[in-house]
């Protein structure tokens, strides 16, 4: 049990006793629902004190994206790299398609990439002049053009997303 000393403002942990039917005094063993029990915990532990695993969680999230980022770069490449999320997450969504066997239109992929048409364009001609990507072209309607990854796009994808999977 923690107690306030005399000046009132320092806790210290207090022994508790009990006396037992022949009047001994016997230490009080408190169980781990006592601890537990925030109804009993002093109010400036429940607003103050922090866990050491609570505190590590974000420097471990932290470490774990900047390690994301290091991964990509060196598999991508520093010019695919430097294309930022964009790419990345274009490149995401013709991995999910050619694992369903499917191609993607550049229509539907601008709205899962949450990426006006125009620029999507733009990245998916990037990423189609690095050899990443393959279009079939629909005669006067470029907006349904059909992507998949190339067997170049598919093999950095899944060297890339394997060393991802062991962060």
């Amino acid at each position: 049990m923690l107690k306030k000393n005399n000046k009132g403002n320092e806790f210290q942990r207090a022994e508790e006793f009990k006396k037992d039917e022949t009047g001994a005094k016997h230490q009080i063993q408190h169980s781990k629902e006592f601890a537990n029990d925030w109804k009993k915990t002093p109010e400036w532990a429940v607003n103050h004190v922090k866990t050491a695993a609570a505190v590590s969680e974000p420097i471990s999230l932290a470490r774990k994206i900047e390690r994301l980022q290091q991964i990509k770069e060196k598999n991508l490449g520093g010019d695919l790299s430097s294309l930022g999320d964009s790419a990345w997450k274009i490149l995401i969504q013709l991995v999910i398609a050619t694992e369903e066997g499917k191609s993607i239109s550049l229509i539907d992929l601008s709205r899962r990439v949450s990426l006006p048409e125009t620029i999507a364009i733009r990245y998916v001609n990037m990423l189609e002049d690095r050899g990443h990507i393959a279009r079939s072209r629909q005669p006067g309607d470029r907006i349904n053009d059909q992507l998949q990854l190339t067997g170049e796009g598919q093999a950095i994808m899944r060297k890339t997303l394997c060393e991802l999977d062991t962060i």
